[in-house]
């Protein structure tokens, strides 16, 4: 069996075919939430998490209680009004989450540091044309060279803790994005190795019964080894600072946004402080 995590809708028919699979399992409603629950039960699914998105903000979002200790990636749009949203921290703080955010708002890169300095588990969606390379640079460095104690803010403390100089750093497992290691199912069963491709239906497979062999398909091992491509312009991102952690994802608006290039030097040099730090720390010993 593959060792992929598979990204899927809650789709009955599907997930009876996925019996037995580790899935991340996208809902878009309480409702469906629950179905999922109890389909993951059902035909024996290990659930890995649910990608939740909501039009609605943070402070909205209603749970059932026995649902709240569910692994959830929420993405919503902000907080919303900030006394309804503080009213809710403590349940919140109790929910096994991580909250996603767009760079589309600016009030965003705020509303990220204050869930993180209020132990809420963070990340930022980067949305290539929406990103404000300074803001970010800012936000960054809070989350990993911040003195006060606070909850981790993605991408950066992945890239952190994973950051070796030695080989590349690719941060889009925190998306479900890394075909490494998630895949992304539709509910006919096509299977594709990132969110943008299956919703450009750019699939690799035509059904999910050819998944335990799709290391070997053609078309996977060329897409693992596409970052070579990058090494045969004359110029470009393969000759940036910060391609080891980047990877050419910015490589479309790198010419009217540039700010990508001075950002993700400056990301590899806060995790390469931010591993200097942790090594510092002393370890006390045990009675």
């Amino acid at each position: 069996m593959t060792p992929h995590v598979l990204v899927c809708p809650c789709h009955e028919p599907l997930l009876r075919r996925l019996a037995g699979r580790k899935l991340v399992l996208r809902v878009t409603s309480a409702q469906e939430m629950a179905d999922a629950i109890r389909y993951s039960q059902q035909y024996n699914l290990q659930l890995h998490c649910f990608w939740f998105t909501t039009p609605a903000p943070l402070a909205a979002l209603v749970l059932q209680p026995e649902h709240r200790d569910k692994p959830l990636a929420l993405y919503v749009s902000e907080l919303g009004p900030f006394p309804e949203f503080i009213k809710r921290l403590p349940e919140l703080r109790d929910m096994n989450l991580r909250v996603y955010l767009p760079t589309g708002s600016r009030d965003n890169y705020t509303n990220l540091r204050i869930l993180s300095s209020l132990g809420i588990a963070s990340a930022v969606v980067l949305r290539e044309p929406e990103v404000d390379w300074e803001n970010l640079s800012d936000l960054m460095t809070y989350a990993l060279l911040g003195l006060a104690p606070h909850a981790p803010i993605e991408p950066f403390q992945f890239t952190a803790t994973h950051y070796d100089c030695a080989r590349q750093t690719d941060f889009s497992a925190v998306y479900f994005a890394d075909p490494c290691r998630y895949l992304h199912v539709n509910e006919q069963g096509c299977v594709a190795l990132t969110p943008e491709e299956l919703e450009a239906q750019n699939f690799i497979l035509e059904d999910v019964q050819g998944l335990d062999a799709v290391e070997e398909h053609e078309a996977y091992i060329r897409r693992l080894e596409a970052w070579r491509d990058f090494f045969l312009a004359p110029e470009g991102c393969a000759y940036c600072q910060g391609w080891r952690v980047c990877l050419g994802k910015f490589r479309f608006t790198a010419d009217s946004n540039p700010g990508c290039k001075a950002f993700f030097a400056e990301l590899i040099e806060a995790a390469e402080q931010y591993q200097a730090l942790q090594n510092q720390q002393k370890s006390l010993w045990l009675p």
